[in-house]
């Protein structure tokens, strides 16, 4: 954010500098040089008052009557191949408004300054306002491209795991929580051994964090940032699945932590790193459901993965939307 700010700031006072507006008299002079030379407009002297033309007399400066005669006996005559143009007469004798007051003329100056000054501003807040979105869209951007990888690594090892050995996998799956919302689980792993809900966490750096705390803290070399215990956010998860099968027992929760993650305070026991994850759920060795429990389990599952509507999805996306914006 600093160095948006002191890009704008360096365009801003570029602008006011490069487009400062001369005096009339000088613009006359400008003018005068332009048409002594247009007949090379290749010539440095040529291009160099035409420059000046168009960037410093788009509105040329408005000077009092009484002072014009001594502002430009006091300007230094320009010169243009060793010979020197004329200041022109009609600078000095042109027809000024009698009634102009002083009052007048720095109220038009003041109009001109602001005019001047509105029209950089409007550019450069343009751009920095699109700067903060395109920053803001990226973050998002990452954000969502990271919980997928994270999620892909998880499916992937869970994918291999069920084939080998023949436990039922859904991923993404919709539920409707205790206050009718809709929360998804991330991985639901239906095993003899227990319904495992999981929740995968693709951060890296140092993780701060307790089983009891309200909030987690991700440490890395820029910042640190604090975001909601998972196990809090998993219980949601394990209430709602056990709601739905009419359950009550039997369902595990389990947090996976990518292993560019490491913990700096003691891990729960039912929080791993992704390498442990298999293991963890493999240590599961009482059958808690039989073939014909299982049956009915997945059968439960597959319609409701079946009746998940796209319309489903987006509204857990506007509620999910709306709890962030209540929170910020």
């Amino acid at each position: 954010m600093k160095w948006i700010l002191f890009v704008a700031l360096s365009l801003f006072s570029n602008f006011l500098l490069a487009n400062e507006q001369y005096t009339e008299s000088e613009c006359i002079l400008l003018q005068h040089q332009a048409n002594d030379f247009s007949h090379n407009k290749l010539s440095t002297q040529y291009r160099s008052a035409k420059q000046k033309l168009d960037k410093h007399c788009i509105k040329p400066r408005v000077v009092e009557r009484n002072n014009r005669a001594a502002y430009l006996t006091s300007t230094p005559k320009q010169k243009a191949n060793g010979g020197e143009v004329r200041q022109p007469v009609t600078a000095i004798d042109r027809p000024a408004n009698s009634n102009r007051t002083l009052q007048n003329s720095s109220s038009t100056k003041s109009v001109n300054a602001f005019e001047l000054m509105l029209k950089g501003l409007i550019p450069i807040g343009l751009w920095f306002l699109l700067a903060i979105v395109l920053i803001a869209a990226i973050r998002v951007t990452v954000t969502v491209k990271a919980g997928a990888i994270g999620e892909w690594q998880v499916n992937r090892l869970l994918e291999v795991m069920t084939k080998k050995i023949g436990f039922t996998l859904y991923k993404n799956m919709l539920f409707r929580a205790e206050n009718g919302e809709w929360t998804e689980v991330d991985h639901l792993l239906v095993t003899p051994y227990g319904i495992f809900v999981i929740e995968s966490k693709n951060y890296q750096g140092w993780i701060f964090g307790s089983e009891h705390q309200t909030k987690w803290t991700q440490s890395t070399v820029r910042s640190k940032t604090p975001f909601m215990n998972p196990l809090r956010q998993n219980f949601k998860h394990c209430k709602a699945v056990q709601a739905f099968l009419e359950l009550q027992s039997g369902i595990e929760s389990l947090v996976v932590f990518n292993d560019k993650a490491t913990f700096k305070t003691p891990m729960p026991a039912n929080v791993v790193m992704l390498s442990d994850m298999i293991r963890y759920i493999l240590n599961f060795q009482i059958e808690r459901f039989s073939a014909e429990q299982l049956a009915q389990i997945n059968v439960l599952l597959s319609l409701r993965q079946e009746q998940t509507t796209k319309e489903d999805y987006r509204e857990h996306l506007r509620q999910v939307t709306e709890r962030m914006a209540n929170l910020g």
